[in-house]
C-alpha cells in the first residue's frame, strides 16, 4: 500500500510540472483572444468614426453654404476622434478630384498606430496598427423611386425660393398636350402646374429622359396610404422641362429632381387637405401645397452622378470600402 501511494505522489509531482510548462503557452493563447477581441472593438469603433466622417462630408460639400467656415479635415477629425477610448492617432481625407470637395467622392481614413492589446504586450508581442477607410459620394439624382407619381414643371419649381420658411405654392393638376396656360407658365412651350406619371401605382421609378404620363384628373388610389401620412414631409420629386403627345400618348421630360414639402393637397374624388395658409383652390381645381426647399437625401434606391446642379437637391450615400 505504501508502494501504491509513493508512486501516486510521484505522478501528482509529475503533473504540476507539466501543467507548470502548459501554463505560459495557455496565458498567452488567452492573452491572443483576448487582445484579438479588443483590437476587432477598436477596429469597429474606428470604422464607425470613418463611416459618419466620410457622410458628414459628403453632406458638407453638398451644401457648404450652411457651414461655410467648416473645412472637410475639422469635419472628419471631430467625428473619428468622438470614440474616446478608439479616438484615431490620424485621419486623412482624400477627394476624387483632389481638390477639396471635388469630384463628388470622398475617402476618410482613420489610423491608430499603437491599438491595446496589454495581456499580449506582456509576453513581447508589440503594438499593432489598426487602419479603417470610408468612402462617401454626392450628387444630383439621376434616377429615383419616388413616393408620389407626380412630375412638376420647371417654372413653377423656379418661383421657389428654395427655403424652408418660403411662400407656400399651390401646383394645379395640368396635363401634357392639353393647351392649358393656366398655371402661371406663361411663355412656355410645356403646361405647368403637376401631372401624373401613373394611375395604378403610388411609388414609381422615374430617370432622366421622356416618362410617360397619364391623362385625366384621376387620383391614384394606390396613394391613400401614402397622403394619410405624408403632410409636412419632404419628397424627392421628378421636374419637367416639357412635354408631348396628348392622352395615353402623353410624355413628360424630367430634367431633374427637387426635394418638396407637402402641406396638402385636393383631389377629385379624394379625402382633401387643404393648406389655409396657401392660395386658394376651389371649384374644379386639383392641386398640391408645399415649398421647394434645399435637402439632402440618403436613399439606395436612387443613384446620384450627371443630374443638373442646380435645383436644390443631393444625395449622400456611404460605399463602404475596406481596401
Amino acid at each position: 500500500m505504501r508502494r501504491l501511494n509513493r508512486l501516486l505522489e510521484e505522478e501528482r509531482g509529475a503533473t504540476a510540472v507539466m501543467v507548470g510548462l502548459l501554463m505560459v503557452p495557455l496565458i498567452g493563447f488567452a492573452a491572443i483572444g483576448v487582445d484579438a477581441g479588443s483590437l476587432y472593438w477598436e477596429d469597429a469603433q474606428l470604422q464607425n468614426g470613418a463611416d459618419a466622417a466620410a457622410l458628414a462630408v459628403a453632406t458638407h460639400c453638398a451644401h457648404p453654404a450652411v457651414d461655410p467656415a467648416a473645412t472637410s479635415s475639422t469635419i472628419a477629425s471631430d467625428l473619428t476622434a468622438a470614440n474616446d477610448i478608439a479616438a484615431p492617432d490620424g485621419t486623412t481625407v482624400i477627394f476624387s478630384g483632389g481638390a477639396e470637395c471635388a469630384g463628388g467622392q470622398v475617402t476618410v481614413k482613420a489610423t491608430r498606430t499603437n491599438a491595446s492589446h496589454p495581456l499580449a504586450a506582456a509576453l513581447g508581442i508589440g503594438a499593432t496598427a489598426v487602419n479603417t477607410q470610408a468612402t462617401a459620394v454626392w450628387g444630383s439624382p439621376t434616377s429615383s423611386t419616388i413616393t408620389l407619381p407626380i412630375a412638376i414643371s420647371y417654372c413653377e419649381f423656379q418661383k421657389s425660393t428654395l427655403a424652408a420658411d418660403g411662400s407656400i405654392q399651390l401646383l394645379q393638376l395640368n396635363n401634357p398636350g392639353s393647351g392649358q396656360t393656366n398655371v402661371g407658365c406663361a411663355g412656355t412651350t410645356y403646361p405647368g402646374g403637376f401631372g401624373w406619371l401613373s394611375n395604378s401605382v403610388c411609388a414609381l421609378n422615374v430617370t432622366i429622359g421622356w416618362n410617360a404620363a397619364v391623362p385625366g384628373k384621376s387620383y391614384p388610389g394606390a396613394c391613400d396610404q401614402t397622403f394619410s401620412v405624408i403632410k409636412g414631409q419632404t419628397v424627392l420629386v421628378p421636374i419637367y422641362n416639357n412635354a408631348q403627345g396628348s392622352g395615353s400618348n402623353g410624355q413628360f421630360y424630367v430634367y431633374g429632381f427637387a426635394a418638396f414639402t407637402i402641406t396638402g393637397w385636393t383631389f377629385t374624388g379624394n379625402n382633401n387637405s387643404p393648406d389655409p395658409n396657401g392660395p386658394s383652390c376651389t371649384g374644379s381645381c386639383n392641386g398640391i401645397w408645399g415649398r421647394f426647399i434645399n435637402f439632402t437625401f440618403s436613399d439606395t434606391d436612387t443613384t446620384q452622378y450627371g443630374g443638373p446642379g442646380n435645383l436644390g437637391t443631393t444625395v449622400v450615400q456611404l460605399v463602404k470600402d475596406w481596401s
